[in-house]
């Protein structure tokens, strides 16, 4: 049986429905994995027990590192432009934002279009490089269709067209 735990992977526990004192041979790992990938926050998870009482979980959480708005929604976006969670009162806000890509373009192509955002953080990330990314701080990346790029900076919202790539050259 579980005998103890921390107060943060107590709640990752109850997150699993595993609780203290339960049996570790009964316990359903697989299901306790489901369960805990429910949560959008969790990006992977492994849950495996040590014989005679340990259970480890092993999480990896997302990183939100940009803001995606689709028609009309706001999405958290991860390092890898998977949009993982819609955006709720008390999530991070002050993060660039990704435009310029729909709701059905995602459901036609997820995976074309969460390149089309993996697109996007790299210009976000060759721009953070620059001197003047600390003064006008970048606000926004709309990605066009045909892979043109915009980046928006600043709060008067300076847009540069930067076309399509080598962003590093621009």
């Amino acid at each position: 049986s579980l005998r103890s735990a921390t107060s943060g992977s107590t709640f990752v526990a109850r997150r699993a429905g595993i609780s203290l004192g339960e049996s570790l041979l009964g316990l359903d790992l697989a299901e306790a994995e489901r369960k805990l990938l429910t949560d959008p926050w969790v990006q992977s998870v492994r849950v495996t027990r040590k014989l005679p009482q340990t259970v480890r979980i092993q999480l990896v959480e997302h990183e939100a590192v940009a803001l995606a708005a689709i028609d009309g929604e706001v999405f958290l976006v991860g390092s890898s432009g998977e949009p993982f969670k819609a955006w709720q009162e008390g999530d991070v806000h002050d993060l660039p934002v990704l435009t310029g890509i729909t709701g059905d373009a995602l459901a036609r192509d997820r995976p074309g279009a969460v390149a089309r955002f993996a697109t996007g953080l790299r210009v976000l990330e060759q721009y953070e490089r620059l001197p003047v990314s600390r003064a006008q701080r970048a606000e926004e990346v709309n990605l066009a269709p045909d892979g043109s790029v915009v980046l928006s900076v600043g709060a008067m919202g300076i847009a540069l067209h930067l076309g399509q790539g080598p962003w590093p050259k621009k």
